[in-house]
């Protein structure tokens, strides 16, 4: 190997940026794909599991809703077999 410029022991420049800059890249693609640069700060994830908790609540509330209206719906048909004419409950999509 020759000695040319500041690198000393490399062929040209080149070798020595990429002999230094290679484990520097490999270490900042390791780092981007653990999502290590997309880190949410503390206080805005407590903020969006707080909320996550109120969404949750407030679905379980509409879901037992559903629930109660559809028995409500199913009891008046049992009893009033004759003038119910409803159609099948069937899911939104």
């Amino acid at each position: 190997m020759a000695v040319t410029g500041k690198f000393f022991g490399f062929t040209s420049w080149q070798v020595g940026v990429g002999v230094a800059g290679a484990p520097l890249l490999v270490a900042l693609l390791m780092l981007w794909f653990c999502g290590k640069f997309s880190a949410v700060p503390k206080e805005d994830f407590e903020q969006l599991q707080v909320k996550e908790q109120q969404v949750k609540a407030i679905n379980a509330q509409v879901i037992i809703d559903g629930r109660y209206y559809k028995d409500q719906i199913s009891k008046y048909k049992a009893k009033n077999l004759k003038t119910t004419n409803f159609p099948d409950y069937k899911r939104a999509k």
